[in-house]
């Protein structure tokens, strides 16, 4: 298709949101005992550890 009446503008803005996303096990319990503190007691009740 040829048409030299159409233009298009692409604009791409740079995003400064950081997404804080946990991987490993630690990560993600720590984020869970964040919103829940008795996580952390559970896991030294039950002697938890993570490898």
């Amino acid at each position: 298709m040829q048409n030299d009446f159409l233009t298009l503008e692409v604009r791409v803005e740079a995003s400064e949101k950081v997404l804080d996303k946990p991987y490993t096990a630690r990560e993600k319990f720590k984020k869970m005992a964040e919103k829940n503190p008795e996580l952390e007691n559970f896991r030294k009740q039950f002697d938890l550890n993570f490898d």
